[in-house]
C-alpha cells in the first residue's frame, strides 16, 4: 500500500554529499555519518543549524578525515529537545567545501534533538524519562481515494491520532515521506517497520528494502 510518485533525480556535482545519517543527542551532541561522492579528502565540511530561520550557534567546520565516508562529531548549545509534548525541530544544513573554502555541495535535513534508550527488563527511554506508548495502527488507505493518498489526508490521520491522546503509530509498511514529516511536527512516535516481509529480511530483495527504509527515514526524530 501507499503512493506512486514520480523520482525526479537532483543533478549533483562531481563532488558532493551523497546522503548523511544524523544522531542528534538530547544534551545537543551530533554525531553524523556523511557519504561523500568523488571528495580528494583534502575538502572540509560546515554544519549549521537553524531553527525555523534563525541560526543556532555559530557554524562549525571540520576537515575531512575519509574520501568515501565522513564522521564528524559537534555540540550545539542552548537547542531544545524533542519530545511528544514539544516536538522542536531544526534544520540542519551541511555544505561540503574545497580548500579555498568555496562551496561545491550543499544538501539539509530537518532534525529533533532526542536520546532513546532501550533499558533490558524496563523499556523505552526518550531523554530519561520512561516512555508509555499508546497507539494504533495505520494503513495507507482512505474511502475518498482507496489506497491513493495525499499530504493533507497524512496530516488529517496524525492530528486525529493526536486528537485521541495517542503518541505512537506503527503500519506495516513504510511510510509516505510526509506522514514521518507531520509526526515529526506534532510529536508521534513512529515504529518504521517492514513487518510485511515477516521471516524474508535475510532475502536480497529484503535487505535491499530494509537498507533503503533505514536511508531514507534515518533522520526523523
Amino acid at each position: 500500500g501507499g503512493i506512486y510518485r514520480p523520482v525526479w533525480l537532483e543533478a549533483k556535482p562531481a563532488i558532493h554529499i551523497e546522503h548523511v545519517a544524523v544522531d542528534a543527542r538530547a544534551d545537543g551532541t551530533m554525531n553524523l555519518r556523511i557519504r561523500l561522492q568523488g571528495a580528494t579528502g583534502s575538502e572540509k565540511l560546515k554544519a549549521s543549524l537553524y531553527s525555523v530561520a534563525q541560526p543556532t550557534g555559530a557554524p562549525i567546520s571540520q576537515d575531512l578525515n575519509k574520501i568515501d565516508t565522513a564522521f564528524y562529531q559537534c555540540r550545539w548549545n542552548g537547542v531544545k529537545a524533542w519530545t511528544p509534548e514539544g516536538p522542536h525541530l531544526y534544520r540542519l544544513v551541511l555544505s561540503l567545501l574545497d580548500n579555498q573554502g568555496k562551496e561545491l555541495h550543499q544538501t539539509e535535513t530537518r532534525v529533533g534533538f532526542r536520546t532513546i534508550e532501550f533499558r533490558p527488563q524496563d523499556g523505552i527511554y526518550l531523554n530519561d524519562t520512561k516512555l508509555v506508548m499508546k497507539g494504533i495502527n495505520r494503513h495507507s488507505f482512505h474511502p475518498d481515494g482507496g489506497r491513493t493518498t495525499n499530504k493533507a489526508i497524512g496530516l488529517q490521520d496524525a492530528l486525529l491520532i493526536k486528537e485521541m491522546n495517542m503518541n505512537a503509530v506503527r503500519s506495516h509498511y513504510p511510510p509516505e515521506e510526509h506522514f514521518l514529516d507531520a509526526c515529526d511536527s506534532l510529536g508521534l512516535l513512529y515504529i518504521d517497520e517492514l513487518a510485511g516481509w515477516q521471516n524474508a529480511y535475510d532475502t536480497s530483495i529484503g535487505a535491499n528494502l530494509v537498507k533503503e527504509m533505514i536511508e531514507r527515514d534515518v533522520n526523523h526524530p
